[in-house]
């Protein structure tokens, strides 16, 4: 930095991708929040629209077929009644009526049906008993004529003959019985005039549609189409629609070319025989069509209109937003006080005016920022040197070490003991001499799981020290361990301290031992003594053999007494090794037997089978058993029972010691394993029997050590360790 301007800030962030121009932004957002609205809300109604009119379409595609049927329901009863008018004045006899008859008859069916050509009758065996055209006789073929297969119907229709280019409609209906006779029924056959009609129906109320006229049978015999000829007059009508029955439906299907289409039927006389009427989808929707291409039209001139109109308007306020960015720009390189032009929109004034006063503030603070800045650097340089000041005066040695393993700080105490030249160094190259510090150091577990750890570790600088090191985490921002302050405190006098101790209980229990052998010893050869006198006064020979029996039994106990102390005594008890508490509590009871204060006290034990090894030092498990065990004598001094039991509970081996003494008072029990304290007179003990027995169990043994009871009946102590992994039996572990 010169003059107090910075040539290039310190930090730029990096661009992740080519951003949307405000233009693009604007036209994005109109469409989106302007077009979009409006074509969702022109498909929605395009696809109601659509169904509505569909909707409609079909009803008035049923109304026309419903008009169509009747209107052809109307000409068939026209056709009926002049069958009737006629049959009122014709006779048919055996020989069957004359020319003139039929010609009458003619005259009045004509009366009725202007289109009628031709009238005759036929009995119920299908024979022809009168016609009205010549030559019929000769070459009539009952089984082709539809009358006599529609001879038991009701009147009306019973064929529609469209082979030829003039279709025409044969109509039937019973002769009364006193003008023919039982079972003659009159036949007539009448122009196909009408489709014409039908034909003029469906072009004005359906012009998109094709008017199909269908027979009894369900074949197609008259379409409306240009198409129709006398080839395709019979065309199934289940290629229309397969389900086609009932006398009226309407109904939407696909049509055999693929075209979907609406269409309605509805019948004139009879089940089968009626009007279909059918309108392709695509030409009844023409005119929807056409008015939704017209607003797609309209709606691409409105986007067109809308991206114009923001591209300006993004163009009008791009440029004076790249005016306050250069500006911006230049203070960012440190030209503090940049203003710009208040011009353009409202919003744009007020942005410049804005940014002219944040620019000004900032030359300003900026000036106020180093004046700081010089104040809170004198400041930490006082503050750093008063930490050092503090750190120098501990006598406990101090090192700061990072997480890169490198170790940044050390306090007077800790130079002067690991050298001036460990600051910069590994601190697994100063105290470990590894690669790497292992899983389980205090350091590693310190940043791994943020959390203080105190544990003991030797050090070799000119003479062995035994140090206890205690660990704490620095934390950043409260989460993330940034660094781990070691605190080493020299502990090697408390140490020997200890040990001389644990060497005074050995003494003491090897005092025991040696007391209370002498006293088994004393009562021998007390024995032996007075057996000699007796046999030097008495030269009787007998007497002398009895003498020398009494010696060697004597001498043989004192024997096996001597064996047992050197056995005790040789036994590796100061290394970790698998051992049987269970051969341990015997031993101890035997110690405690030769002591005496035993007398009058009952030593039991209850040792569980098959029970656990464990993996600990001999010596130290002694310990603890023969200090609880002394201590329950000293609670009898009147003699009582002292019990010891093993047992095992959730994977530890249970040590439980009791005795039937006075017990300790309630408001006691939570002092006993406190250092100096003790309910024995000044005299009887020190008050660390039970302190030092308890932090053996706990540091030495990985185990516990409680009060599980003390009252008026009783104390009992309860000692508790792991038991090893892949234990063995007991007779490995003598072994």
């Amino acid at each position: 930095m010169a003059n107090g301007i910075r040539d290039e800030p310190t930090s730029v962030p990096k661009r992740t991708g080519r951003p949307l121009t405000l233009s693009r932004q604007l036209s994005t957002l109109l469409l989106l929040f302007a077009l979009g609205p409006l074509i969702l809300s022109n498909l929605w109604g395009y696809r109601r629209s659509r169904e509505f009119w569909t909707e409609a379409v079909l009803r008035d595609v049923n109304h026309v077929a419903g008009m169509a049927a009747n209107d052809a329901r109307r000409s068939v009863l026209e056709m009926t009644e002049a069958l009737y008018a006629a049959g009122e004045t014709l006779v048919v006899g055996t020989e069957g009526p004359t020319g003139d008859a039929i010609a009458s008859a003619v005259a009045v069916a004509g009366q009725y049906a202007p289109n009628v050509l031709d009238l005759w009758a036929v009995g119920q065996d299908g024979r022809l008993l009168a016609s009205s055209f010549p030559d019929t006789a000769r070459h009539y073929d009952p089984s082709e004529d539809p009358c006599v297969a529609g001879f038991f119907d009701p009147p009306g229709p019973v064929g529609i003959e469209a082979d030829t280019l003039d279709p025409f409609v044969i109509v039937t209906v019973p002769l009364p019985p006193t003008r023919s006779g039982d079972g003659v029924r009159l036949c007539g056959r009448f122009s196909f005039d009408l489709h014409c009609g039908l034909l003029s129906l469906q072009r004005e109320l359906a012009p998109f549609g094709v008017l199909y006229l269908t027979s009894a049978d369900g074949w197609i015999t008259w379409d409306s189409s240009d198409e129709f000829n006398p080839t395709n007059s019979s065309r199934d009508l289940a290629e229309r629609r397969p389900t086609a029955t009932g006398g009226r439906w309407m109904d939407q299907y696909t049509l055999p070319s693929g075209t979907d289409a609406l269409a309605a039927f509805a019948s004139i006389t009879r089940p089968g025989w009626g009007v279909l009427v059918e309108v392709p989808i695509p030409a009844a929707l023409a005119g929807l069509e056409e008015l939704k291409w017209q607003a797609v039209g309209l709606g691409a001139i409105l986007a067109l209109i809308l991206i114009i109109a923001s591209a300006l308007t993004a163009e009008s306020v791009a440029s004076h937003l790249r005016q306050v960015a250069t500006a911006a720009n230049r203070i960012a390189c440190g030209a503090f006080g940049e203003i710009v032009t208040a011009s353009g929109s409202a919003e744009i004034r007020e942005l410049a005016t804005v940014f002219n006063r944040m620019s000004l503030a900032l030359r300003d603070s900026y000036g106020r920022l180093e004046e700081r800045i010089v104040e809170r650097t004198a400041a930490l340089q006082r503050s750093e040197k008063l930490t050092s000041l503090l750190l120098d005066a501990i006598e406990q040695r101090v090192v700061v070490v990072e997480r890169n393993g490198a170790i940044v700080k050390a306090n007077r105490a800790a130079l002067a003991a690991y050298g001036q030249e460990i600051v910069g160094r590994r601190y697994v190259d100063v105290f470990e001499k590894g690669t790497e510090l292992p899983a389980t150091h205090p350091i590693r577990q310190a940043f791994d799981r943020c959390a203080p750890r105190v544990d003991e570790r030797s050090h070799r600088a000119g003479r062995p020290e035994i140090l206890q090191v205690e660990t704490y985490p620095v934390l950043r921002h409260g989460t993330t361990v940034e660094s781990v302050v070691e605190i080493a405190r020299v502990i090697t006098a408390e140490k020997q301290i200890q040990a001389e101790h644990v060497h005074h209980e050995r003494m003491a229990a090897f005092g025991l031992l040696a007391a209370g052998v002498a006293h088994e010893i004393g009562n021998p050869l007390a024995a032996i003594q007075s057996q000699l006198r007796l046999a030097s006064s008495s030269d009787d020979p007998q007497r002398t053999r009895q003498t020398l029996e009494i010696v060697d039994k004597e001498v043989a106990r004192i024997t096996r007494l001597l064996r047992e102390l050197v056995d005790f005594s040789r036994r590796r008890r100061d290394e970790v090794a698998l051992i049987s508490i269970n051969d341990v509590v015997a031993d101890v009871a035997r110690l405690l037997h030769h002591d005496p204060r035993a007398r009058g006290v009952r030593i039991d034990q209850a040792p569980r089978a098959e029970l656990p090894g464990v993996r600990v030092k001999e010596d130290r498990v002694v310990q603890v058993l023969l200090n609880l065990g002394i201590n329950a004598l000293d609670a009898m001094p009147d003699g009582g029972v002292l019990t010891f039991e093993t047992a095992v509970d959730s994977g530890d081996v249970l040590v439980r010691i009791r005795d039937n003494g006075s017990g300790i008072a309630a408001e006691l029990q939570e002092r006993v394993f406190e250092p100096f304290f003790s309910t024995k007179g000044p005299e009887q003990g020190t008050g660390l029997g039970l302190f030092v027995s308890r932090k053996i169990v706990h540091d030495e043994l990985g185990g516990r050590l409680d009060l599980e009871r003390s009252d008026r009946q009783g104390t009992t102590f309860t000692v508790r360790l792991p038991v090893a992994p892949g234990h063995a039996d007991a007779q490995e572990m003598r072994s």
